[in-house]
């Protein structure tokens, strides 16, 4: 289950000094609203290179520190951001971006064009951003305030990739004198600047006082590393941080009646299926595949896998991305047919096969109970239980395997997110390890890529659907939630798909 966030209320000036003061905060002296937030992180990140890193931890932060061409707002809408205006070439594989002019770095110096050109060069060559980058080809100076980026062929979900925190603009002299220190001490034009790195303790970081736009209202932030779920509950029931995630189904309840909290939930920008690979000697029987999807009851597995906390999937399409068919449905619960599809495919009997499951990521609990349902209809599931690196090794990169479950996030709001897992030439060069090969799907896939006609790109999405309906790929089974916790006196927190928390949309009442 994807994590929530909570913040205490403190209503008295008198409680809000002493509470901040056994934390490290401070207060304004001319108002009674606190000037500082404090946010719990799971982990620690290795890097705050934006375009050198794939960690949801990192992103939040330089989300914070960066700003990009495009700008996403907290409710998923995309404006203007660094580029006041941009427009498109004829054939769609040119935008030229008109920049802001007098906008400042955190270090004093004023944007360029060379920074925007260096940072998207930066991005495109970097080995940790493809999804996001793969149609992209340059950027160049047009003039002093005119970038021009050459995309490989026309895309559809562009727009929503240069929104996405590993494009932040960095300052091109600070990083190139020296990318190491950039990684612990990024350079950007956004709203917070960075102030200070305790390794294992926390980031820290401060208001801008020459942002661009209006100074953010929370003054300073501090991300503090807790690594144990249970501390930070009792951190954030004792008002010690303002904002926290990973909340243990087991206080889920507690922190929703707290009267001092706020739990905000939404669906996650992730969905969990189970992967058959379509090369192997019996999965590649079309009818096998639909046997078991048939045999898979969905809210059972929500309820077992993960206590409740999810939504059935019907389509490979995230539920929170642009082309997702709503109406959709695939096939239903039905052991009966399922038992008829798979003797129709010459197993009456039914067989056995490896499942491959992980501890780490939660994994090997819903295949225990795919295999009481796989088994009713004469699946075996023989569980093969491994370590995080041995299934990331078999099943993500080496196609070694021949039935799991996994759970694939979106790097952006679109459908296109599933062209590098199902189109047939990311086989080998990106991220197809289900060994889909199907010539309708890649031409379905390639429309809604490069299609400029949102309706167009629409349809074709609904056709990838049907001919998963058909085909059972995979198997979708259910979308996880994502859910926060906060100070109920804090204002503008929105829970958010993708976990793109933009704390200058925040402020204290």
């Amino acid at each position: 289950m994807l994590r929530k966030k909570s913040i205490l209320t403190l209503s008295l000036l008198l409680i809000v000094a002493i509470v901040l003061a056994g934390c490290g905060g401070e207060t304004k002296s001319s108002s009674d609203k606190r000037d500082n937030l404090i946010y719990v992180f799971d982990g620690e990140p290795q890097t705050l290179d934006c375009a050198k890193t794939s960690d949801q931890l990192a992103y939040t932060v330089v989300y914070q520190i960066h700003d990009y061409l495009i700008d996403r707002l907290p409710d998923g809408t995309l404006v203007p951001g660094l580029a006041e205006t941009w427009e498109y070439s004829d054939d769609g594989t040119e935008i030229t971006f008109h920049i802001r002019e007098n906008v400042k770095f955190h270090n004093g110096d004023v944007l360029t064009a060379e920074d925007v050109a260096f940072s998207l060069n930066n991005a495109i060559g970097s080995s940790q951003t493809s999804r996001i980058t793969s149609a992209m080809d340059s950027a160049s100076v047009v003039d002093e305030n005119t970038v021009l980026l050459k995309l490989k062929h026309p895309f559809g979900a562009i727009e929503y990739c240069l929104a996405n925190a590993q494009m932040g603009i960095v300052n091109k002299k600070a990083y190139e004198e020296d990318p190491e220190a950039f990684a612990r001490h990024p350079v950007g034009t956004g709203a917070y600047q960075f102030k200070e790195w305790k390794t294992g303790d926390s980031i820290t970081l401060t208001a801008f006082d020459d942002y661009y736009k209006d100074k953010a209202s929370i003054e300073n932030i501090e991300f503090r590393i807790m690594l144990d779920s249970d501390t930070a509950v009792m951190a954030l029931e004792n008002g010690e941080v303002d904002f926290t995630f990973d909340i243990p189904n087991t206080a889920i309840k507690k922190v929703q009646e707290n009267e001092n909290l706020e739990y905000y939930v939404t669906n996650a920008a992730s969905t969990c299926y189970v992967v058959l690979n379509n090369e192997h000697e019996i999965l590649s029987n079309k009818k096998v595949r639909q046997a078991i999807a048939h045999a898979i009851d969905k809210e059972a597995l929500i309820a077992g896998a993960v206590e409740g906390y999810g939504v059935p999937a019907e389509t490979p399409i995230s539920t929170t991305a642009f082309g997702f068919p709503a109406d959709f449905k695939n096939r239903e619960y039905d052991v009966e047919k399922a038992k008829e599809l798979l003797a129709e495919a010459g197993y009456p009997d039914g067989f056995k096969i490896v499942f491959t499951a992980t501890e780490t990521l939660n994994f090997k609990k819903p295949g225990e109970i795919l295999q009481d349902q796989l088994g009713a209809i004469g699946i075996e599931l023989d569980i093969k239980d491994v370590e995080f690196s041995v299934y990331l090794d078999d099943v993500i990169s080496g196609n070694n395997y021949e039935m799991a479950v996994t759970e694939q996030s979106t790097a952006y709001p679109d459908a296109d997110h599933i062209y590098s897992l199902y189109h047939s030439s990311m086989i080998d060069v990106g991220r197809n390890f289900i060994n889909v090969r199907n010539d309708q799907l890649d031409e379905l896939l390639d429309r809604g890529r490069v299609s400029q006609d949102p309706d167009e790109r629409i349809k074709a999405y609904e056709e990838i659907c049907e001919l998963w309906k058909e085909e059972c790929f995979t198997v979708p089974t259910y979308a996880l939630q994502t859910d926060i916790a906060a100070n109920k006196n804090l204002k503008g927190v929105i829970p958010h798909s993708p976990s793109v928390y933009k704390i200058y949309h925040y402020s204290w009442e």
